[in-house]
């Protein structure tokens, strides 16, 4: 999709430079950009007037116009109010990059909003500057994505297929395809043990890869899977222009599906294009009552209502599970997970062009001193300390909340097959109230929620996703395995800065935007190869 950028900075050579950066962006990454420049405030503000902006790069000291002085100075700080005026006379959200030799306080401060960065002028430039727009512009997405590639895996070797289908079009015939169920469950074991060693994670990660490629596309029985994708790719002209979907049973969703590679020559899709997850077999299953978010009119056009539920715990929590105790204790980095997602989602809220509506807390009685969030957004704590009643009150008759972020313990009982949510119970010392998937999910869909953000130091656990997908909850958010929780969070507030911000009204794209950028922050953390979406489809 084309991004209209306006670049603005007093000298033209500048602002020739940042446009061949730009073109740079468009050869090496895939970024579809048209810029125009200007000199001046005035000059600037005309533009914006008949053109749509979706990235704005400005130096901070600029000129109000043509006659006025070109020096630098307080007089022409005017980069920061350019961005506030175009902003408060948008549609939808204007992306802001600030051009400056030094950041100090007030640059800072503004930095710090949704959709605005800062790049350094002077040494290493360059680097910054792109480094800055990737960040804000996040992955490129087509205007219309031109096909679906769906793969379903299961043990039944009948069930084991492909498809293709095209944006608009009824779906190709599912094929077959020949899977080895031994080296599937030796890729559930690998992937398994990801999480213990952290130290070699991305070689493992990458060899699970290229063990599922060998898997899907290496015997003669799939070798027209191997050129018919290869003939998709080079007609899409790359593998970006595919989203990819999985579909696996009961029995084989532990897989780490979002390390695959493609065949041969193609790179690994983890970071080239959208992976999800699905259940519904191919060609079949019941519709969803609700459709997953930014797919029907009454998302697609907002407003969105954020819930955030933070479930802690007091010290020394014990549940009992099948005659067996298990300990919870409280989450540390519980409050400030929940303090800086609400603040976010209060600035992306007041950024013109976001459909965010209402924000609500509902929280523990050890995150009593999420009070203070009150200037935001609404908090509610339970009188009693007993979260269950207030979460089943907020989700059954408080309205509808189509995005809940839940922070908090959960458990999977694998012997029995059954998830819980983790509540605390302020009226009992040491005990919570553990709530079944099928009971929240149950909660879920009488408030017409369509996409569930798990943050929960259990969440990576393959089997509660798997199952809470399984009772119908269109989308869900999770992590593959335990991951720390700073990177944790700021993935999640990545996530949702592309989500909502106008970027893409995309979950898969929104999901690839956030790992990008979290990849281009830290390679070295696992982070970015760890989210999960699984998205119902009807």
């Amino acid at each position: 999709m084309e991004q209209q950028v306006l670049i603005v900075h007093p000298s033209g050579d500048m602002i020739v430079e940042i446009g061949n950066l730009l073109e740079k962006l468009h050869k090496t990454k895939g970024y579809d950009l048209h810029w125009q420049g200007a000199k001046t405030r005035k000059a600037a503000e005309a533009q914006a007037s008949s053109e749509r902006v979706d990235l704005i790069i400005t130096a901070l000291e600029i000129a109000a116009d043509e006659k006025s002085p070109l020096g630098a100075g307080e007089q022409c700080r005017l980069g920061i109010a350019l961005v506030k005026t175009l902003r408060s006379k948008a549609s939808k959200v204007v992306r802001a990059i600030i051009i400056s030799h030094h950041i100090d306080d007030e640059l800072a401060e503004f930095t710090r909003l949704p959709a605005t960065d800062w790049a350094k002028e002077g040494g290493g430039f360059a680097g910054s500057l792109m480094s800055a727009a990737e960040r804000l512009l996040g992955a490129p997405q087509p205007d219309n994505p031109p096909c679906v590639l769906s793969i379903s895996l299961s043990r039944d070797k009948d069930r084991c297929k492909y498809q293709f289908q095209e944006v608009g079009a009824m779906p190709h015939t599912a094929c077959p395809l020949s899977i080895d169920v031994k080296a599937l469950e030796r890729l559930i074991e690998k992937t398994s043990r990801l999480h213990v060693k952290e130290a070699c994670w991305e070689a493992e990660f990458k060899e699970i890869g290229e063990d599922l490629e060998r898997a899907l596309f290496e015997k003669p029985e799939n070798f027209l899977f191997r050129d018919a994708l290869n003939q998709w790719i080079g007609n899409r002209k790359g593998i970006a222009n595919i989203k990819v979907r999985f579909t696996v049973d009961d029995t084989l969703h532990p897989l780490a599906v979002e390390a695959v590679k493609g065949p041969g020559s193609v790179p690994a899709w983890n970071l080239e294009t959208t992976i999800y997850r699905g259940l519904e077999p191919l060609g079949g299953g019941p519709g969803l009552a609700r459709p997953s978010l930014f797919t029907d009119g009454a998302t697609i056009k907002g407003p969105l209502n954020f819930l955030i539920i933070a479930a802690n715990v007091q010290p020394n929590t014990k549940v009992e599970f099948g005659g067996q105790n298990v300990k919870f204790d409280p989450l540390e980095n519980l409050e400030s997970e929940v303090n800086e997602i609400a603040t976010l989602l209060w600035n992306l809220k007041k950024t013109n062009g976001c459909p965010i509506g209402k924000l609500r807390i509902v929280g523990s009685p050890e995150g009593s001193r999420l009070n203070k969030l009150k200037d935001l957004v609404e908090v509610d704590l339970p009188d009693s300390g007993s979260l269950k009643g207030l979460v089943q009150d907020t989700l059954q008759k408080a309205g509808k909340w189509h995005i809940v972020h839940y922070v908090g313990h959960t458990y999977y009982d694998s012997d029995n097959q059954v998830g819980y949510m983790i509540l605390p119970n302020g009226t009992q010392a040491n005990q919570a109230q553990p709530i079944k998937i099928a009971e929240f999910a149950l909660w879920l869909s009488q408030a017409d929620t369509r996409l569930v953000f798990l943050s929960s130091c259990s969440s990576a656990g393959q089997d509660f996703i798997y199952h809470l997908a399984k009772e119908r909850v269109p989308a869900i958010m999770g992590f593959l395995w335990e991951v720390l929780d700073a990177p944790a969070r700021e993935y999640a507030k990545r996530f949702y800065q592309s989500l909502l911000d106008g970027r893409h009204n995309s979950l898969e794209y929104a999901c690839l935007a956030a790992k990008r950028q979290m990849e281009a922050r830290d390679h070295d953390n696992p982070i970015w190869a760890s989210p999960v979406l699984v998205m119902q489809v009807s």
